[in-house]
């Protein structure tokens, strides 16, 4: 499967995004996800935030890569997750990299990653974390929205009371 194309799944599927360019990968991810995903492939990090917050994506696997230039490490990835992160507080974000340091998986919790692996990746164990992370979120929002409903509701009625 190539990157910036989408596999075909059921549409009441919740969407994650993959963005990688390493195909060993997705050859071994795509199909360990599709009973539970539908999933969709980029390339590329361009124009990322906006694209993910249009087309509802529940959350990004996002290759951060770590190259090195001038003998530092330099992360492309780290801007891109960070703004993912300020744009979208509500979907999940899993950064995946080749580094096998601490640091870096450090930076990418801090820049709003809510799950990091390191190369190899153990695939079922990236599904059960993902659904996982998903669950909780969907539960924390679902709870975000009783109380701010309850809230209204208090302040409605301490509103009608006043009038009275």
């Amino acid at each position: 499967m190539e990157p910036g194309s989408s596999v075909p799944a059921d549409a009441a599927l919740p969407v994650v995004c993959v963005v990688t360019t390493d195909q060993q990968f997705l050859d071994e991810l795509v199909p360990e996800l599709i009973p539970w995903f539908q999933v969709v492939l980029r390339a590329d990090f361009e124009d990322l935030a906006r694209w993910t917050r249009e087309t509802g994506v529940v959350a990004v696997l996002l290759d951060i890569d770590t190259d090195e230039e001038d003998g530092k490490e330099v992360q492309g990835g780290f801007p891109v997750l960070n703004e993912l992160r300020k744009l979208n507080q509500d979907f999940v974000i899993v950064s995946l990299s080749r580094s096998r340091t601490r640091i870096v998986e450090k930076r990418a919790l801090e820049a709003g990653a809510d799950l990091h692996f390191r190369s190899p990746v153990d695939i079922s164990e990236l599904r059960l974390a993902l659904v996982t992370v998903l669950e909780r979120r969907t539960e924390d929002l679902a709870h975000a929205k009783i109380r701010r409903q309850t809230l209204e509701s208090s302040r409605f009625q301490e509103f009608i009371g006043a009038s009275e």
